[in-house]
């Protein structure tokens, strides 16, 4: 590709930045040269995780292509860092007409594929569109009081870390524990996985134990899924002298 700084520049998304919205017009494409992105498609009220995509996987060359909007939402989940290159001057690197148009066929079918697969776990699943999570100790009950119902995901669990009241918002939960350093501001988050849920440690240092199993970020494994009906959530501190786990549920329904 020509250097040309009109048409490609890197660029540095931070975590929970949109690369691009479903249904909006391609601008081009990006070459993801250091991070992780989220891909995720919405259909009605159902929102699903197709793929998590990292370092040197190209993202938007169909739309780029075909010059038609994103089917797709891209979405970083980690500080990410890419390439992007005008939709123009990617398609003027197929300028040989056969190639082109096996390029852009291959593309079509790609983006076929995607959608009918979209569409097939969307009219088939039977997951709920919502969960609950409840304090499990004597600590996080009194500070959650009641359940609280996530319906948009990702759902963030963190510490307030002031500790100036609970905070409870559509797409987190934080809770004043000041004295829990090892609890960190965003510890774990719950994300949907395919037809179902799970459970992602943010990059702490003591991970989260999910159902007994110990999952965190830099290791195997770093995501949990969730089981339909009850599960149990765990921070256990580390240094942290003479404090007790962080206990929670989270009540998934069989059906919504």
């Amino acid at each position: 590709m020509a250097n040309n700084a009109n048409q490609q520049v890197e660029m540095t998304f931070p975590r929970h930045a949109v690369l691009f919205h479903q249904g909006t017009a391609s601008q081009g494409v990006h070459i993801i040269l250091e991070g992780e992105v989220e891909i995720i498609r919405k259909d009605g009220d159902v929102m699903q995780t197709l793929a998590t995509l990292s370092n040197g996987t190209l993202l938007g060359e169909t739309s780029a292509l075909e010059g038609s909007e994103h089917s797709v939402t891209a979405i970083a989940t980690m500080p990410t860092r890419v390439l992007f290159v005008e939709a123009e001057a990617f398609r003027k690197q197929f300028t040989d007409p056969l190639v082109h148009f096996v390029v852009k066929t291959l593309a079509s079918r790609v983006r076929a594929t995607v959608e009918n697969a979209a569409h097939k776990v969307v009219n088939t699943i039977q997951s709920p569109k919502s969960l609950r999570l409840r304090g499990d100790c004597e600590i996080t009950h009194t500070l959650l009081k009641s359940d609280i119902t996530i319906s948009q995901f990702p759902f963030l669990v963190g510490n307030s870390i002031r500790g100036t009241g609970t905070i409870v918002q559509p797409v987190h939960a934080l809770l004043p524990l000041p004295n829990y350093p090892s609890f960190s501001a965003a510890h774990f988050e719950i994300v949907r996985r395919g037809n179902g849920f799970a459970v992602r440690d943010l990059g702490t240092n003591v991970g989260v134990y999910v159902n007994g199993l110990h999952i965190k970020k830099y290791q195997e494994p770093a995501v949990a899924e969730l089981n339909p009906g009850e599960n149990r959530i765990e921070v256990r501190p580390q240094g942290d002298k003479g404090k007790s786990p962080l206990k929670f549920k989270v009540f998934m329904p069989v059906k919504d």
